[in-house]
Parts: structure tokens; sequence; C-alpha cells
């Protein structure tokens, strides 16, 4: 099992990794010989050093055995995690779009569902919001007889998944985001999929879907709903900059966010508060 290998990627001995794990090294010797559960790397000297992918992998193991799970049944589940981790990174968003567009094209509604099923469990959310993002502007502007069919399946899981995740926020130290459509705006998916980056970090979204353009109107609802910023959405690529320029310097107070599908807008960009997001790429 223990062979000579090359040691440069090799940074910790021992009791480097006993100190950062909590196993004493009796225990990780015993790991090694009795149940595989890892290889350390041999020096010609024949002493064992270890990798950052072997201290994480005594830690996973660390956490089963708090778990109930024995340590002789530790390896197999360690490794089903790392097979299955493959097999999600070896498909990329690319590849999780292309299935998703193909079903919609052919309007295959169960392979819809089982494409959304792949994409919700194998993703994080951000990542799964990048990707119906891009698939929805692709349908949208490729495939606009198929945008309802579209809207009808993944509308409703959005729906669900803003309220599962706003669930246990508390609402009296939450902070708030209204979120804005603009007139141009040609489909709720955005405002949605904006919503859920806002609820993943903390805030609780609050969904404008019919845009309200009186300003002093719109601010006044805001101030009501107590939200501390607002984020503009506009998916056809021609915000009015002008009207949104001039609510920037009219209501300083609240922060700005635009997530357009365009790149920077040029008056909106100058203005300190207002902050930029493509929704074609991944927010930062």
């Amino acid at each position: 099992m223990n062979k000579t290998m090359n040691t440069q990627s090799a940074l910790y001995p021992i009791r480097e990794v006993s100190r950062l794990t909590g196993v004493n090294a009796i225990t990780l010797r015993a790991w090694e010989r009795r149940y595989d559960l890892i290889e350390p790397v041999r020096t010609d000297s024949g002493h064992r050093l270890f990798t950052q992918v072997h201290v994480d992998r005594i830690n996973a193991a660390v956490k089963l055995t708090e778990q109930g799970i024995p340590i002789s049944q530790v390896k197999r589940f360690l490794d089903e995690q790392t097979e299955a981790t493959a097999q999600v990174e070896s498909r990329d968003d690319y590849e999780y779009g292309s299935a998703i567009i193909k079903a919609v094209q052919s309007f295959e509604l169960e392979r819809l569902h089982a494409e959304l099923d792949s994409v919700f469990s194998e993703l994080d959310d951000e990542a799964v919001n990048l990707v119906l993002r891009q698939v929805s502007l692709k349908i949208e502007t490729q495939l606009p007889q198929s945008m309802a069919f579209w809207e009808s399946v993944l509308l409703p899981r959005l729906h669900v998944r803003l309220r599962n995740v706003t669930r246990n926020q508390s609402l009296s130290y939450t902070k708030r985001i209204w979120l804005q459509n603009t007139q141009e705006n040609r489909s709720e998916l955005f405002v949605l999929l904006v919503g859920l980056h806002f609820a993943s970090q903390g805030w609780y979204p609050l969904i404008q879907a019919r845009g309200e353009f009186e300003p002093k109107a719109l601010f006044d609802s805001i101030q009501k709903l107590k939200c501390q910023a607002i984020a503009v959405v506009d998916d056809s690529g021609a915000i009015d900059e002008v009207f949104w320029k001039d609510w920037v310097k009219a209501y300083p107070s609240l922060d700005f966010f635009y997530f357009v599908n365009q790149d920077e807008v040029d008056l909106l960009s100058q203005m300190l508060s207002a902050h930029y997001q493509s929704l074609r790429f991944a927010f930062n």
C-alpha cells in the first residue's frame, strides 16, 4: 500500500496532522494499516508526510464517526462521496444548460423536470442561479415560442424555493431589500432569481413584479416596508438609465443595485451608491 512518491505536495508530518485534526498519531497509523483509510506519502527515508487532501479526508472521517458510523465503514462512505462529487464536477454548467434547453425546445415536460431536479440537487445555490439565468436569457431571445412553457415549469419551483430560504428569517432583524421590475423587463423569472440571490446572502427580498414608476410613491412604499436597499432588474438591455440616475441622486440613503442584461450603464456606473451586476454572469 505504501509507496515512495513525489513529496512536493506533501506538507505535514504526522505530528502536525494530529494537531490539525485532533486524531493522535497511533490512531492515524491504525486507520492507515487496518482500514486503508489514508495513504500518506513516504519520503526516501520512510517517514510519513500528508497533503491537505489527506487532512481534509481525516477531518471528514472524524465527522462521520461523530455521527455514529463505525470506522470500519468510513472509507466506503468517503469513497462514495468522492465518486459522487467527481460525477457532478465532470458535468459543467454548459452541459446542464444545454440539456435544459433541449427539453424546453422539444416541449418535453417530464424530461425538463428531470433536468431541473439534477440542477437543483447537484449544484450549489449560486451555480443554480447562474445556469437558470443564462438558460432563461437564451430561451427568451432564441426560443420565444417556448418561453411560456419554460416559465410555467420554473416559476412555481422558484416561488417555493424562495419561501423555503426565507422561512426562518427573523423579520425583525433581517435586512430587507425591495426588488423592482422595470417596465422593460419581460420575465418575472429574473426578479425571482435575483431575489434568491439576496435571500442566500441573508436579505429578505420584497418583490414588486409590476413596476411603480412615480419616484415619490416608490420611495414611500420602500420606507413603509423598512427596506435598506433597492434592486432593479431588467433583462431587456434597455434600462432607463436617466430615470434611475435621478432616483439615486434623489434618494441616496438607499443602497441601489441594478441587474441588467448589458454592460455597465454609464450614467449609473458613475454613481457611488450604484452596484452593477450582469444577469449573464456570476454575481459578485
